[in-house]
Formats: C-alpha cells, structure tokens, sequence
C-alpha cells in the first residue's frame, strides 16, 4: 500500500518548469494546436481570395505584322493593339459575395473548433480531479476494510469469526490495490491527452487540477427558448447554413447575370513603314454568351435547389440546438436534484450506518456481513456522488458549447 501511495504521489508532483491552471491550458491550445493554426491558414487563403475574386481579366497586349509579302516589303504594316473586358451586370461583386461566405464559413468553423477545444480540456480537467477525488475514496476504504481486517481475523482466532470473512476481506483489499493503480494510470493518460492538445512539451508541464464541488455549480436561470434565442445568434452551425445561403443567392445571382454580355474595349496602332503612314483605331467589343445560355440556366436552377437545401439545414440546425439545450437543461435539473440526495441524505445515512453496524458487530447483534455490506454501501455512495458531480460539470460544459455561453467556473 505504501507503495502504491508513494507512486501517486510521485506522479503528481513531479518538479516542472510551469504550472498550469484549467484557464492556462486552455489559453495554451488556442495559441499552440495544430488543428487551429490549418483551420486559421486556410481561413486567410480564403480572405484573399475574396479580392481575387473581384479582379478583372488580364489585359491583353498583341504585336502583328499584317501584309506580309515575299514580293512586296512596301506593304508591311505593324500593329499594336490592347484589348479589356469589363464584367458587366455586377459579376465581380457575386464573385466577391461568394468568397467572402466560405471566408465567413472558414471563420464560424474556427469558433466550433475553439469551442470544442476548450470543452475537450474542461472536461479532461474534470475527469483529473475526479480520479483524485475517487482516489481519496479508495484510500479512506482501503483504510478501514484494513481495521475490519484486523477485528475479523482477531474474531477468527478466538472463534467468533469465520475464515471465509478473511478471505473474503484480503480478496477485497487487495481489490482496492489493483484500483489505485488504475487510477494512476488513468491520471498518466490524462495527462497525455491533455499535452496532445495543448501541444505543450511535456517536460515543461505541471497541471493544477480543479476541486469539483456542487456547491460551485451555479443554478440556470435562463428557460430553454431565452438559451435558444442566445445559442442561435453565434451558433456556428446555424451561421455556416446562413453563409452558405447567402453564397447561394451570390451564385445564383451570378448565373443570371452571366446569361448577359460583357463589354470589351481596346485601342490600336498601325503603322506602314513604306509610307510612314501612322494609324489609330478604336475597338469595342461583347462577348455573347449565345450557346452557354442553356447552361447558365441550369446553373441558375441547381444554385435555387442549393439555397433550398441550405434554408432546410439553417432549420435543422435550429431544432437540433432547441432540442440539446432542453435536454441538457432536464438531464442538469436531474442531476442536480440527484446529486442534492446523494448528499445530504443517502451518504449521511449511509456514513450513520456504518457506526452502528459496527457496533452491532461488537456486542454480537449484527453478522461480519452485514457490517461489510454497509462499509461497501457508503463507499459505493460517495464514488457515485462524485461521477454524479462529474457528469453535471459535463452537462454544462455541453451547454456551454451549443450556446456560447459561460456556466460554470473549474477552480
């Protein structure tokens, strides 16, 4: 036991160059993860091309030589000319609109990830402290199933006992054993998945984990329409259905506009060396889309069909975060309500009959069983109000990344 002791406590403390706190590894993976710095790299590819996407076509520079004549040099002319198109109808800005919805997408899908980052190390950080607190579980029992150790084999030296209650008490203990072990494993990969997302080096990593405690879970006074309300205005997934709307009207806007003609323009210069002959000339120019039409029609069709589907899935996402948030906000009243008996009832009773049975024992009135039993029923209780306690932090935690907003604080 001591040893096992000494080898948790060996990994906790182990001397690093930082400490770090809950909001600090938190800070970390914004500035650090990987994840985050592809999805920021291809968010600015995307804002530059809005402006690539509202530029002209090239210039076009020509030279020719006309009246060419193996015969006749006189009749040699050069020219020069340049030539324009300029987009009509507004096609550069729906190009532009376009770019900038997949901007405006890249950047919502930005927060979702931030939001899940963040949730991913609240909720490791929870789970550190609640292996602690279970921990601690197990040594308090471990330390009292030895106590009821040393009465029962007192018990079975002078005959009052049976052996199978000591058997049946070293199998338990060292059952506990083996479980402290699996939690400081448990701790080690923790650990290792908290520095995988952080990407921070392991030798410069402390972590100071949080107490979690119900009284520190504040209650939601907010109803399930005010919490939709505020989930929907900087909900990620709802704003990408909208972007992607709005870059399907630009499209589809573009279409038709391209069912139109562009206007081009240009100037010319012509000049016959034969007779120093100097001659300017206006072009203008369209390009007349006469056999793409029937294409840009259907473009125009499946652009509407998109926009519909997007307005659909806008809708979808809508009555998904309308139900995640009420049934988050039922499963934390559950298990709030849950929680509140697990303390102040069933472990208090619970802890209470642990003192009479054992009393019980003592003077003959209650078997080795019952007492263990009851020992067994406390602990049990305890580990359960701590995974209760636990999942209540995860439900919040949830709701924290459906709607954007901050419920509870890990300390």
């Amino acid at each position: 036991m001591k040893k096992v002791v000494l080898f948790f406590l060996c990994l906790c403390n182990f001397i690093y160059a930082k400490d770090y706190n809950v909001n600090d590894l938190i800070n970390s993976a914004l500035s650090n993860n990987l994840g985050l710095k592809q999805n920021l790299a291809v968010s600015q590819a995307m804002s530059k091309d809005i402006s690539v996407q509202s530029g002209w076509s090239d210039t076009i520079l020509m030279y020719s030589l006309k009246n060419i004549s193996p015969g006749d040099s006189g009749k040699l002319q050069h020219m020069i000319s340049i030539q324009q198109m300029f987009p009509l109808w507004g096609k550069t800005g729906f190009k532009a609109q376009a770019a900038e919805m997949d901007y405006q997408k890249s950047t919502a899908n930005r927060i979702y990830i931030q939001r899940m980052l963040k949730m991913q190390l609240l909720s490791l950080s929870a789970d550190y402290s609640a292996t602690i607190q279970e921990f601690e579980v197990y040594r308090d029992e471990l330390k009292l199933l030895e106590r009821l150790g040393s009465i029962i084999k007192t018990d079975y030296s002078t005959g009052k006992g049976l052996l199978a209650s000591v058997v049946d008490i070293e199998i338990r203990i060292s059952s506990l054993n083996n479980k402290i072990i699996e939690l400081t494993n448990m701790l080690a990969l923790i650990r290792s998945r908290i520095l995988d997302i952080t990407d921070l080096p392991l030798t410069d990593f402390s972590f100071i984990p949080p107490r979690l405690e119900l009284s520190n879970i504040p209650s939601i006074q907010q109803n399930t329409f005010t919490l939709t309300e505020y989930a929907l205005s900087n909900h990620p997934g709802y704003q990408s259905a909208e972007y992607e709307i709005k870059k399907m009207d630009a499209l589809g806007a573009l279409a038709a506009a391209e069912v139109f003609p562009d206007l081009g323009a240009g100037v010319s210069y012509m000049y016959t060396p034969s007779m120093n002959d100097h001659m300017f000339s206006l072009d203008f120019m369209l390009n007349l889309p006469l056999f793409s039409a029937p294409k840009k029609g259907g473009m125009i069709g499946m652009y509407a069909d998109k926009k519909t589907e997007a307005v659909l899935m806008k809708q979808a996402v809508a009555d998904e975060v309308s139900r995640a948030i009420a049934q988050t906000l039922l499963d934390i009243s559950t298990l709030t309500a849950q929680a509140n008996i697990l303390r102040n009832q069933i472990i208090k009773l619970s802890e209470n009959n642990i003192a009479n049975m054992l009393s019980a024992y003592q003077v003959q009135k209650a078997g080795f069983k019952e007492l263990l039993d009851s020992v067994l029923m406390y602990y049990n209780m305890r580990l359960e109000f701590i995974m209760t306690v636990r999942m209540l932090y995860e439900k919040h935690f949830l709701l924290e990344v459906i709607t954007g907003k901050e419920f509870v604080l890990l300390k």
